[in-house]
């Protein structure tokens, strides 16, 4: 001790420097890891919304797809129904129909 000055009074020792070097590293440290971590946070924030935006565009692809193929099925069963006739044209057709038969069975007797 020089001086007749009790050690804690020493302005900085040897082991204290090391110590606030020690110190100021692990804060580094620290800093180090909360903005690693906070990086971390955001590019999993960013990677959920991605996600979550394909699935979006996947849903609505899949509407778009299911409302066409509705829209094509509904179209072909128009197609394919039988066009509405009057009772008068029904039974014209259901005549004209069978006059036809009895013709072709009497040309093939024939």
């Amino acid at each position: 001790m020089t001086l007749g000055r009790p050690a804690a009074a020493l302005p900085w020792t040897e082991t204290a420097d090391r110590g606030l070097r020690q110190i100021k590293r692990e804060q580094r440290k620290m800093l180090r890891r909360e903005r690693r971590d906070a990086q971390r946070t955001i590019r999993q924030t960013r990677r959920e919304e991605r996600f979550a935006l394909r699935q979006a565009r996947r849903e609505a692809r899949l509407v778009l797809r299911q409302t066409r193929r509705e829209a094509r099925r509904e179209l072909a069963r128009k197609r394919n129904e039988p066009p509405l006739l009057s009772h008068r044209e029904e039974v014209f057709n259901a005549a004209s129909h069978g006059l036809g038969a009895l013709l072709a069975l009497w040309g093939m007797v024939l």
